[in-house]
């Protein structure tokens, strides 16, 4: 063996070991990043109040249908959509719409899931207030589903902003 592919191969050894410790912390830092942000967002559901039963007659429920919040800052809310149909809806997701000042854009963080025919499900909502001055906002909740036929409900609630 030449002296010259020893010294290559030992070099290559060294930098593979670098590149790899690298990897780690990166990926070390990325998950502590976004660790701390899932530990948030399960905190600030987990102590919100569930929404009352939905049911054929009122298939979507709110904990609160009044929100206030601070500016710049995140709150939760939960909210329960029921399935009447005869069939399951597949990747359901409510999305929020904001009406008013142009600048207020709720950003909301949602698992979509399935509803089974008859059941219900709750979905923790985490809505980023933006920071704006004092002000009320009357938001629509609406939903989509990949399969199982369009959704048709919604349900009205407000955010109120406050200094």
């Amino acid at each position: 063996m030449k002296k010259g592919s020893l010294s290559l191969s030992v070099n290559a050894i060294v930098i593979l070991i670098i590149a790899i410790t690298m990897l780690g912390l990166g990926l070390g830092f990325v998950k502590s990043l976004f660790g701390g942000a899932m530990d948030k967002f399960g905190a600030l559901v987990e102590d919100e109040q569930d929404p009352s039963p939905p049911s054929g007659s009122d298939p979507v429920s709110l904990s609160r249908g009044i929100v206030t919040s601070g500016p710049g800052q995140s709150t939760a809310i939960k909210i329960a959509l029921y399935n009447p149909t005869s069939g399951p809806w597949t990747d359901v997701q409510p999305d929020i719409e904001c009406s008013g000042d142009a600048a207020f854009d709720t950003m909301e963080t949602i698992n979509s899931k399935t509803i089974q025919q008859g059941k219900y499900e709750v979905f923790g909502v985490l809505l980023d207030v933006p920071s704006v001055p004092a002000t009320t906002e009357l938001c629509e909740i609406k939903f989509t589903a990949a399969s199982g036929g369009p959704i048709s409900y919604t349900e009205d609630f407000t955010i109120k902003v406050e200094q």
